[in-house]
């Protein structure tokens, strides 16, 4: 593999990733004792965002399939690259204050809107598990504003929390 040449300008765009990649993800639950499940041709573009992956591509090259999704659902990556993809393709629309929590774009509104509290919160936990600092912090975002517009009554009974007496 040649070497990259040290003389590219600040202004040379990045180099995109157009190889593709195999994943594992978690065995579907509906059959017991069931294999990893294949997702197929992932563009390298679209695992850019996810750390752990990246990590796993400079420590592995395309050689093996990518393990880093082992322990999560193929649905769940499924909307993780729907996510990535939408943001790669439409850069800038990350949302731009990290403290603001109405600070989400049209699209991402849309796509959290369509999850369930338990696809939401898994979300969550597996971006951070993946390093992929902008779905945390969108993921939060929506948690926070699904908590804002939900009573006490709702919250208690999602989470669980018995009503003092």
């Amino acid at each position: 593999m040649a070497a990259e040449s040290s003389s590219s300008s600040s202004s040379s765009p990045k180099k995109v990733d157009t190889r593709k990649y195999q994943i594992f993800v978690a065995p579907d639950p509906a059959v017991p004792g069931g294999e990893p499940q294949l997702i197929s041709d992932v563009s390298g573009e679209n695992l850019a965002p996810f750390g752990t992956a990246q990590n796993m591509i400079e420590d592995c090259g395309n050689e093996y399939p990518l393990h880093c999704f082992k322990h999560i659902s193929k649905h769940i990556v499924e909307l993780f690259l729907e996510f990535a993809t939408y943001h790669i393709q439409n850069p800038g629309t990350y949302a731009a204050d990290p403290r603001n929590s109405e600070d989400l774009g049209e699209w991402d509104r849309a796509f959290f809107g369509k999850l369930t509290t338990a696809e939401l919160f898994e979300m969550q936990r597996e971006s951070s598990c993946l390093d992929y600092p902008e779905l945390v912090e969108t993921c939060a975002k929506a948690i926070a504003n699904m908590l804002k517009k939900a009573s006490a009554e709702e919250i208690r009974r999602g989470f669980g929390i018995p009503e003092k007496k």
